[in-house]
C-alpha cells in the first residue's frame, strides 16, 4: 500500500488532490503539508513512501525542500506537481534527480500512473515534457545536449539499447553485444517504451530519429 505525502500551499488544490487520491485502492495514507517545514514536521513522524511537491511554497520552497529529503529521507520518492510547463524548470529539476514531473492539469489516470511508476521503483516523466527539456536553450542560447536533458529520464544504459535498436540489432544481438542477458534487454526496452510512450522498436526508432536522440 502506498503512504503518500502532498505539499502546496493552497489548501484547496491539496483538498481537491486528496478527494482524487482517496479513489486509487493502492493508496493506504494522505498526509498533508503546506511549505517546507510542515513537509519535515510530517517525515520525522510518519512512513512516507512518496512526496508530491509543489514549487512554489512560502518558507522553504520545493527546490530546498527537495534538497532537504534527498539528504535526509533518501527513501522517500519525490514528484513535482506543478503548473510550471517551461522547458527550464523540466530541465533542471530531471537535473536535481527528482523521481517525476508533472503538471497540475494532468488527468487523473495520468497522476495515478505516476504515483504506480514511481512506487514500482521507476522514474515518470512525460515524453512532451522530456521533448521541452531537450529543447531548452540556456542562457548563451546554445541548445542542451541530448544526453545532458535526458540524463535522468533514459539512462545511460538505456541510450546504449536506443542506439543498437537504431542500428537494427535485434534482442539477442544487443545482449550479446553489451554482455547482458536478453530478458535484461526486455527489461530495458519496456522501460525506454514507458518513457518514450511508444509501443515497439519502431517506435523507439521513429522517436529517437524524429528528436535526434543520438546526435
Amino acid at each position: 500500500m502506498i503512504k503518500l505525502l502532498i505539499a502546496d500551499d493552497h489548501q484547496m488544490f491539496i483538498d481537491g488532490l486528496k478527494l482524487i487520491l482517496e479513489q486509487h485502492s493502492n493508496v493506504s495514507s494522505i498526509k498533508t503539508a503546506l511549505n517546507g517545514r510542515e513537509v519535515v514536521d510530517v517525515l520525522e513522524a510518519n512512513e512516507i513512501d512518496i512526496l508530491l511537491l509543489d514549487i512554489d511554497m512560502p518558507l522553504v520552497n520545493g527546490e530546498e525542500t527537495l534538497e532537504i529529503v534527498q539528504k535526509r529521507y533518501p527513501k522517500v520518492k519525490i514528484i513535482m506537481v506543478t503548473m510550471h510547463d517551461e522547458p527550464s524548470y523540466i530541465a533542471k529539476y530531471i537535473g536535481l534527480k527528482v523521481n517525476g514531473y508533472i503538471l497540475k492539469n494532468t488527468s487523473k489516470n495520468g497522476l495515478f500512473r505516476a504515483i504506480e511508476t514511481v512506487f514500482s521503483g521507476k522514474d515518470y516523466f512525460p515524453s512532451e515534457l522530456v521533448v521541452s527539456a531537450l529543447l531548452h536553450k540556456d542562457s548563451n542560447g546554445n541548445e542542451h545536449s541530448t544526453e545532458e536533458a535526458l540524463h535522468d529520464a533514459l539512462s545511460e544504459r538505456e541510450m546504449e539499447i536506443v542506439k543498437h535498436t537504431c542500428q537494427g540489432k535485434t534482442i539477442p544481438e544487443i545482449a550479446d553485444e553489451l554482455c547482458l542477458s536478453a530478458n535484461t534487454i526486455k527489461s530495458h526496452r519496456k522501460n525506454i517504451m514507458r518513457k518514450l510512450e511508444v509501443n515497439n522498436a519502431a517506435g523507439i526508432i521513429n522517436y529517437a530519429n524524429e528528436y535526434q536522440l543520438l546526435n
